[in-house]
């Protein structure tokens, strides 16, 4: 190992499968998307004219933003095979789940948001020592 030129193992990591990559690239995706759409939204990029859903409260928004940037970054770490992607999505989803279900009207996309956390535990848990 002395004359070894990488101060970095780059030995193999696991394949992810189709249904693994599919599910972090859709995930990625749609949080960053949605994250991006309300930043935009809350800076006034969008215009004045724009509402929000009805039932949606607006001081929520930036809690959203942050709990799908969140997500994205956590989903990320999982496709990097890093710990702390698995650990910051749980996090995010069960946040999100906690204040979902404290709203009157609650709007129960964090329950779509715990299935795939669901899943993606399913998918890397044979898996789990390759991660870092």
């Amino acid at each position: 190992m002395a004359n070894d030129p990488f101060p970095f193992d780059l030995g193999p990591k696991p394949e992810r499968g189709f249904l693994l990559t599919f599910v972090l690239l859709l995930t990625m995706g749609f949080y960053f998307l949605t994250a991006f759409s309300i930043l935009v939204y809350l800076f006034g990029a969008a215009g004045p004219q724009v509402e929000t859903p009805p039932g949606t409260n607006p001081r929520l928004l930036p809690y959203v933003a942050g709990l799908s940037l969140s997500c994205a970054i956590g989903a990320w770490g999982i496709w990097r095979w890093r710990r702390w992607g698995v650990y910051l999505f749980a996090a995010a989803a069960f946040v999100a789940l906690v204040i979902d279900l404290s709203l009157p009207k609650p709007a129960l996309g964090s329950f779509f948001q715990v299935a795939v956390l669901l899943l993606i535990i399913l998918l890397i848990r044979k898996k789990w020592a390759h991660f870092e």
